[in-house]
């Protein structure tokens, strides 16, 4: 349900001429734009010389310019550690994992081979047992978790709580619910003292769209682009709901309100059974929330800004995230009793 099906844009060839200039990637064969993608973000395929790659072009702001350096600090220590995650190419002459040019941001980083998630329970709780090992390559990282440049949850959560009183004045009728939900959220989760938890690094988008699996492991987690502090739960929260959402036909309005709690409990138990320490009772508490303020939250900021989610009519949309987020917050004792 991650907002990484979009139309994709194309690059000009002097910029790319420039840009991969600096890469020793050797004759360059090939190339074609890749439609998966984050909003704002441009990717080519490379087939060159020296192997397959692919070019990832950001805007070029001092914010994106600190989390794009953190997330290469974060994706160069855990691959070093043996972590699946693509392998960043430096410049050759200054062996830098990005090229600045014509304010943009460029990286490349090798090609990786695998499949797609499928819903099945077992690549569901491969999926768990990734972020485990994920959070504990983090925890023994070189790299430290305190980045006062990133927004604060507290600035996410008033830009989020902004983006759904802009859809509110536009009139959208289910506006009103998916601010209830959110509040209703963001009370349970004050309330547990979930901001006062211990912070480490997160990954901070952990859904199907982000990695592909070898048989029933994930062979390659592939965006560290949202990576940031924050404690693990949140990271536990929306692999939990994005590894158990029910879809189906391209109309949201049928989908499914209820979570698969086969997926559930199967991704919960891939995490457990792989993290250094396992989750405690207030985590587990803390999951209904949770999920509830990333699936509002994921929403909000395109829908205000765009009217769409990814291809999707923001009104039908917002209509499927109320109808989940209201199933989520009046079954949280049955999630908090499955996944435990």
């Amino acid at each position: 349900m991650s907002e990484h099906d979009r139309d994709h844009a194309t690059l000009d060839p002097s910029d790319l001429a420039v840009v991969l200039s600096h890469f020793n990637l050797g004759v360059i064969r090939a190339m074609a734009p890749v439609a998966r993608g984050t909003p704002g973000t441009v990717k080519y395929e490379i087939d060159a010389e020296r192997g397959r790659f692919i070019l990832k072009r950001r805007r070029e702001q001092r914010e994106q310019l600190d989390r794009v350096a953190f997330g290469h600090a974060v994706q160069i220590a855990i691959s070093s550690a043996g972590f699946p995650a693509p392998k960043l190419i430096g410049t050759a002459r200054h062996h830098s994992s990005m090229v600045i040019h014509a304010g943009s941001i460029y990286e490349v980083h090798e090609w990786v081979v695998g499949s797609r998630y499928d819903d099945s329970v077992p690549k569901t709780m491969g999926a768990g047992a990734a972020l485990a090992r994920l959070h504990l390559a983090l925890a023994q990282s070189p790299v430290s978790a305190a980045r006062p440049r990133f927004p604060s949850r507290s600035d996410r959560r008033a830009n989020i709580v902004r983006h759904l009183e802009e859809i509110r004045r536009a009139g959208r009728g289910y506006a009103a619910g998916a601010e209830r939900a959110y509040f209703d959220a963001t009370k349970s989760i004050d309330a547990l003292g979930v901001d006062r938890w211990a912070v480490g690094i997160v990954h901070g988008d952990w859904h199907p769209g982000n990695m592909l699996f070898d048989g029933d492991r994930v062979g390659a987690v592939l965006d560290f682009d949202n990576a940031r502090p924050g404690h693990r739960v949140l990271d536990v929260a929306t692999g939990t709901l994005q590894f158990s959402l029910l879809a189906g036909t391209p109309d949201p309005r049928t989908w499914p309100e209820h979570a698969d709690m086969a997926r559930v409990e199967a991704f919960l138990r891939g995490y457990d059974a792989s993290a250094k320490d396992r989750l405690t009772k207030a985590e587990f508490e803390a999951l209904p929330a949770l999920m509830v303020e990333a699936l509002v939250g994921e929403a909000a900021g395109p829908i205000a800004t765009t009217g769409r989610f990814a291809a999707i009519e923001g009104e039908a949309f917002l209509e499927m995230v109320v109808r989940k987020a209201h199933w989520l917050l009046e079954h949280a004792k049955s999630i908090t009793a499955a996944a435990r």
